[in-house]
């Protein structure tokens, strides 16, 4: 008889809502994550090897900024701060919302006319 049962619970830290500059600031910091493999990075942030690449069209980064500026929600993304892991400042989730902001705020295209 084969008896499935569920793994135990992972901690992975606690949810906590914060403003999409207070992921900017990773961008400017001087003492980033570390990032002892040299992993690819957005905004400061470590990308895990398993991450697809970047694929969103400049389009959808434009169209993403613009719904930026019209006050649209822009979900959410998932970055592991549980201090001491080696797993510290790696971003789980959002790297395409992410790499679009990245992309803006260096100025590599304009919206609304504006950069």
């Amino acid at each position: 008889m084969d008896i499935r049962v569920m793994p135990e619970r992972v901690e992975l830290g606690h949810m906590f809502n914060s403003p999409m500059s207070s992921a900017m600031r990773w961008m400017t910091k001087e003492d980033r994550f570390p990032n002892p493999k040299g992993l690819r990075t957005v905004m400061g942030m470590i990308l895990p090897e398993w991450q697809r690449p970047f694929v969103w069209t400049d389009r959808q980064c434009i169209s993403f900024i613009e719904s930026a500026w019209r006050g649209v929600p822009l979900g959410t993304y998932t970055l592991n701060m549980r201090m001491g892991s080696p797993f510290d400042g790696y971003l789980i989730d959002g790297q395409q919302r992410m790499r679009a902001i990245e992309r803006y705020l260096s100025d590599e295209y304009p919206v609304f006319g504006y950069r």
